[in-house]
């Protein structure tokens, strides 16, 4: 298995087959997705009839977010690729596996043929909302003696002081922004649905502290389609109201999903990360 690396974006070619991995612009051939990206909607728009391969929840979450956004979904090949399971394309087999990268639907993958074997994470937060994830899929990585392990440079900060902003840690600056609004003052609060799941609980960490997060009718609709088993959070409930606005200010509470890939690790922590996966090759994008 080759493995070409143009602007940031990777292609892995093996003699029956190349496939692209989360790809920037129009490329020939299968694509893989592992997380959303600025440039994906687009992307999506200009593809040919091409296989697209990619987690069931990002497919559920482009169906119900084109949907909300009253677009067309383009008319591609999506397949959803089992999770913990290997899925086999010609001479390519690939595992994929939850992962939490602050948005929706995020996937890394052990992809392999009969040469070498490579470690997929080009994205994720190792103290994120479900740092499970992050545990489970490492260690298997760690057992699959990994040729190489592939993930992006601006992962890791520039200097060992930093400090990632976790969700609990958000959720606790929330909590105090509302403690400190004036008793007559509503809060502002700005936000994204490229990770819905901050929502729900901003939603509910906004009631405990005597607030209504009010979401339009069809930003809630959205949530519930995403989310069909999860009790609404009232609206009503508290005698005041946190709004959603779309121009920041300085009064206003910034709650949105960047999706673009920021620092998540010291290098000294991102050492002893790599230590963990020994592949014997590390590739940054």
């Amino acid at each position: 298995m080759e493995l070409l690396t143009v602007n940031q974006q990777l292609t892995l070619k093996s003699q029956q087959v190349s496939l692209t991995l989360d790809p920037k612009s129009v490329c020939a051939g299968p694509i893989l997705i592992s997380h959303l990206y600025d440039e994906l909607f687009d992307l999506l728009a200009t593809l040919g009839n091409q296989t697209v391969y990619l987690h069931l929840d990002l497919l559920l979450y482009l169906q119900k977010y084109y949907r909300f956004k009253g677009w067309r979904l383009p008319d591609l090949n999506f397949v959803a690729l089992p999770l913990g399971y290997q899925f086999q394309l010609a001479d390519l087999t690939i595992e994929a596996f939850n992962n939490d990268d602050n948005a929706f639907g995020s996937l890394v993958c052990i992809i392999s043929d009969s040469q070498s074997k490579l470690g997929y994470a080009p994205k994720f937060v190792p103290h994120g909302q479900h740092k499970k994830r992050i545990k489970l899929w490492k260690k298997a990585f760690s057992l699959a003696d990994l040729d190489y392990f592939c993930l992006s440079q601006d992962l890791v900060a520039a200097t060992n002081d930093f400090r990632a902003l976790t969700e609990v840690g958000r959720q606790k600056s929330l909590t105090k922004y509302l403690q400190h609004l004036e008793a007559d003052q509503s809060g502002q609060i700005l936000l994204s649905y490229e990770k819905p799941e901050r929502i729900l609980t901003m939603q509910k960490t906004a009631l405990a502290a005597g607030f209504n997060l009010k979401l339009a009718p069809a930003s809630q609709a959205f949530l519930q389609a995403l989310f069909p088993f999860e009790e609404p959070v009232s609206q009503t409930e508290a005698p005041r109201d946190l709004v959603v606005v779309s121009t920041p200010s300085a009064t206003t509470f910034d709650a949105r999903a960047s999706l673009a890939i920021q620092p998540v690790m010291a290098p000294k922590e991102a050492k002893e990360f790599l230590n963990v996966i020994k592949a014997k090759e590390v590739i940054y994008l």
